[in-house]
């Protein structure tokens, strides 16, 4: 019983710690990315994303492309509002790139961005 327990709470220790270290190479990346985009280079722009049916899968998949296209700072993607803001520098996106990127989410025919 007693090994039982000491080994649930070394998991439970090893996935806080874990969960943590992500959170950290995140927030790192964030930071990375803002020093690279001067003030006068980033642009916001929202658009009306089409096609979302929940937050967990289809929004969080959106997010997570956007973020990791070269040039964009961050990302809210949510489904309720159907809605994405990103923030970018404008001197390697345009707002065309932004679209084309979230349209090609998934099979490329699931999402449409409305202006």
């Amino acid at each position: 019983m007693k090994m039982k327990l000491y080994y649930v709470l070394s998991l439970s220790a090893l996935l806080l710690v874990n969960c943590a270290d992500n959170n950290q190479k995140k927030q790192e990346k964030i930071i990375q990315k803002e020093i690279n985009i001067s003030d006068e280079n980033k642009q916001e722009v929202s658009f009306v994303v089409e096609g979302m049916t929940c937050q967990a899968g289809c929004a969080n998949n959106i997010k997570k492309h956007l973020e990791n296209t070269d040039g964009v700072l961050w990302a809210k993607v949510d489904k309720e509002s159907k809605s994405a803001v990103i923030q970018y520098d404008k001197t390697k996106l345009s707002e065309t790139d932004l679209i084309s990127v979230i349209e090609k989410v998934g099979d490329g025919d699931t999402y449409k961005v409305i202006k």
